[in-house]
């Protein structure tokens, strides 16, 4: 299968990323935090073999800035060169819909979508994505994160469903969309369950293994 990694994160600015982490230590640290977790994702995105990664970047006037950083990020690495494109507009459900949309008609066979809020995320975790999927059986592989959200999708093919009427960065976002899979008849596999970083317990559990790419 010819496969794509979109990645989608925002450039960082303060007050406008991790800002449930910024409440309790400020803005300027979740910066730099926020920097810190881009950093550890591509760390892990950059050596995976065979596959494309495309950023979904938000806003779009700091396309530039954002294609500099991360490009230094992943040379960091020796990883390949990314694909860079504006997020939709919308809320998560619609800037999702259109990432797969646009990626299955650009010929890709299998898509996963990422954030960067969960470093756990390994090359053995998109590797059973892709595995699952390709073994036929399940139309979607869901990546649960302890907040009751998700921290990958992945799919073969479009399913619309998955991104209507979803409670979006909520408790219930993956229970949601499960029961929407369920409803399209679609089938769905789990993956392992992993954190993602969005308060200062969080960070503060995952802080001392990561390393700094």
């Amino acid at each position: 299968m010819e496969s794509l990694v979109l990645v989608y994160l925002k450039y960082p600015e303060e007050g406008r990323v991790k800002t449930r982490l910024a409440r309790a230590v400020g803005d300027a640290e979740a910066v730099a935090i926020y920097r810190r977790l881009v950093g550890a994702v591509f760390g892990v995105l950059g050596r995976l073999e065979g596959v494309r990664l495309r950023v979904l970047f938000d806003p779009p006037g700091r396309a530039r800035e954002i294609e500099a950083w991360v490009s230094e990020l992943l040379g960091a690495v020796g990883g390949p060169e990314a694909e860079f494109a504006a997020q939709a507009a919308g809320d998560l459900g619609a800037r999702l819909r259109e990432g797969f949309a646009t990626a299955f008609s650009d010929g890709f066979e299998a898509v996963a979508a990422v954030g960067t809020d969960c470093v756990d995320v390994s090359a053995d975790t998109l590797t059973r994505a892709w595995s699952l999927l390709s073994k036929g059986g399940v139309d979607v592989v869901l990546g649960p994160s302890e907040d009751g959200g998700y921290y990958l999708v992945a799919m073969q093919r479009l399913h619309e469903a998955l991104f209507d009427g979803i409670p979006w960065s909520s408790g219930d976002t993956l229970e949601a969309t499960v029961a929407a899979a369920k409803g399209a008849g679609l089938e769905t596999a789990l993956l392992e369950t992993l954190r993602d970083v969005d308060k200062v317990a969080d960070w503060q559990a995952v802080v001392g293994r990561m390393r700094d790419e």
